[in-house]
């Protein structure tokens, strides 16, 4: 175990912060082609007039994910998220 010299405890909470700080630049790299993409299928499935709770029930995910999807905010799974939304769109049009 090593502990810091600074703060006296385990030197583990300073891998914590950097991998904090890859996952916040990351998110800033990929947010405007998450965007893109939620917006993307949000106007398509407008378009069709379907509902965000019928999308989120045939994914298989909560409506608020839907939302946060669609607005280009980061979620779990958001690839997987997007083939289905992508898919159900293409079968409900």
């Amino acid at each position: 175990m090593f502990i810091c010299p600074t703060c006296k405890t385990k030197i583990e909470h300073i891998f914590d912060e950097m991998r904090e700080i890859q996952r916040q630049e990351w998110i800033a790299d990929c947010s405007q082609g998450w965007l893109e993409i939620g917006r993307e299928l949000k106007n398509k499935r407008q378009m069709l007039g379907i509902t965000v709770r019928r999308v989120a029930d045939a994914v298989g995910v909560s409506p608020a994910t839907i939302r946060k999807f669609e607005e280009g905010k980061p979620v779990r799974s958001g690839r997987i998220i997007e083939s289905a939304f992508r898919m159900f769109l293409e079968l409900a049009g």
